[in-house]
């Protein structure tokens, strides 16, 4: 906490470091009036503390009862492995998971995709849910030359590989990805359950064509800090 955050952030860290940690799961915390008493601050400042917490996952209301300590989800163990995605990994773990489709749009590739400073990308932006919580956020920017239409055929399975087999006749080779413990920016948080410049593991790679080795898919991955480690043979 600094003094250059927002006033609300800096009461959330607050209520972080001296309530959140003397809860058990399920816990209330002390009302709005007591937090603005506590804390020296008006109910608004307060509510937008508390409105922080809940986007992170910490905290819920309950209509008419008061706010309460969310049972805070599992650390997700997963394996760098190319012949084995993460959803797919989870899920032969009996793990609830499901890939949804947020945004679609037309931009230039950024440079690590390797298709050409001036070559046009599709971009989908997607979530991935796990027991219907926010845990992965994906960018993918796609060949507009080559896969222009993935947006028709992109499945909410998350069998990427059967559409670009199936319907384009493609057979991918993931390459290297690289691993960054980052800051969490907007886009992020939007979507994770994260504030701006919290801790996040991004991952990022580029898959390529098996026949010809020309790149066509760039990602960036997204995790919470806490919600996943990641192990490596």
């Amino acid at each position: 906490m600094t003094a250059s955050e927002p006033r609300y952030l800096q009461i959330a860290a607050a209520i972080e470091a001296t309530i959140l940690t003397h809860l058990e799961p399920g816990g209330r915390l002390p009302s709005t009036a007591s937090l603005a008493e506590r804390f020296g601050v008006n109910r608004l400042t307060v509510r937008e503390a508390l409105g922080s917490l809940t986007r992170r996952g910490l905290i819920y209301a309950h209509q008419g009862k008061g706010t309460f300590l969310r049972e805070q989800p599992p650390r997700r163990l997963v394996r760098l492995d190319h012949s084995v995605g993460l959803d797919a990994q989870l899920r032969d773990g009996g793990v609830p998971v499901t890939l949804r489709l947020l945004d679609v749009r037309q931009e230039i590739a950024p440079p690590h995709a390797g298709f050409g400073t001036e070559d046009a990308a599709v971009l989908l932006t997607t979530v991935l849910l796990v027991d219907g919580a926010p845990w992965g956020l994906t960018f993918a920017w796609f060949r507009s030359d080559v896969l222009g239409d993935i947006a028709d055929w992109w499945p909410s399975s998350g069998r990427l590989e059967s559409v670009l087999r199936e319907r384009y006749g493609l057979e991918t080779l993931q390459g290297p990805r690289s691993f960054a413990a980052v800051c969490a920016d907007a886009r992020v948080a939007d979507v994770l359950p994260v504030n701006p410049g919290d801790p996040a593991l991004r991952v990022r790679g580029v898959d390529a064509d098996r026949a010809g080795g020309r790149p066509l898919i760039a990602v960036e991955h997204f995790f919470a800090g806490e919600t996943v480690e990641v192990t490596a043979d």
